[in-house]
């Protein structure tokens, strides 16, 4: 049986919190959140890195809770990768390995802030595909 398994053209490098922002009144367990999700990438050729810039912006239904998150990814591709191969590895998997982070990154701030951790579900992020391949931009 032959190994199907295709070995990826690019890598995981390193990710940060660019900026963050809470702000949280006393509030019981929140009920329902608002999650909404702004993605931008650079393709830097010269370097051979794709950058993906996310922001997500988090509000609860009462209006008590609130927090806005600016993470980065940072990545870099061989030489010989395709377009298509780059495509399907940008658009498709950098959202899917950032998101866990900021999730993470919102649960651990929350739950240090002395009140109730502010646990984010796991999402599909598949619809993000169109919107970063408009919003990326490609530099030398």
């Amino acid at each position: 049986m032959e190994n199907s398994t295709k070995i990826s053209q690019y890598k995981f490098v390193n990710f940060l919190i660019q900026e963050s922002q809470i702000t949280r009144k006393p509030v019981e367990r929140a009920k329902k959140f608002d999650i909404q999700i702004d993605v931008f990438g650079i393709i830097i050729k010269s370097k051979r890195q794709f950058q993906l810039d996310m922001i997500v912006t988090v509000s609860e239904e009462t209006k008590r809770f609130h927090a806005k998150v600016h993470a980065v990814g940072l990545f870099e591709f061989k030489e010989d990768t395709s377009k298509q191969d780059l495509d399907n590895y940008f658009y498709i998997n950098s959202p899917a390995l950032i998101f866990p982070y900021v999730r993470a990154y919102i649960a651990s701030l929350t739950a240090l802030s002395g009140m109730e951790a502010i646990n984010l579900p796991p999402l599909n992020v598949s619809n993000l595909v169109e919107r970063l391949k408009q919003n990326t931009e490609e530099k030398d």
